[in-house]
């Protein structure tokens, strides 16, 4: 996937499969060189969007969800986009403000 910016930081995003074939979305500092796991994707999903406050959001089928850094422990469903129509949500973008977030779906 392609690395994002972390909100407020000087640091990026990337996923990464491990040998296991389990998917993590990682923090590198450039500063420091570090990696750092952040949280396992959803249903094994690669593709996610950064809001303000370290939330990141990803899609899985036709349902969006959240994972806050420091608060959750796991993914927490945010909408569900069925009943717009929304099969598989495959591409997320969210303006820098966190106030609208773009999706794409395969139909």
């Amino acid at each position: 996937s392609t690395p994002h910016n972390i909100p407020g930081t000087l640091k990026f995003s990337f996923v990464h499969r491990q040998g296991n074939d389990e998917l993590w979305i990682k923090e590198f500092d450039p500063e420091t060189r570090a990696v750092r796991p952040i949280v396992q994707t959803k249903d094994d999903k690669i593709d996610y969007c950064w809001l303000p406050g370290r939330t990141i959001v990803m899609g899985s089928g036709p349902k969006l969800f959240a994972f806050k850094e420091k608060q959750d422990k796991d993914w927490v469903l945010l909408a569900d986009l069925s009943k717009f129509g929304l099969k598989d949500i495959t591409r997320l973008a969210a303006d820098p403000a966190g106030k609208r977030i773009a999706v794409v779906s395969n139909q």
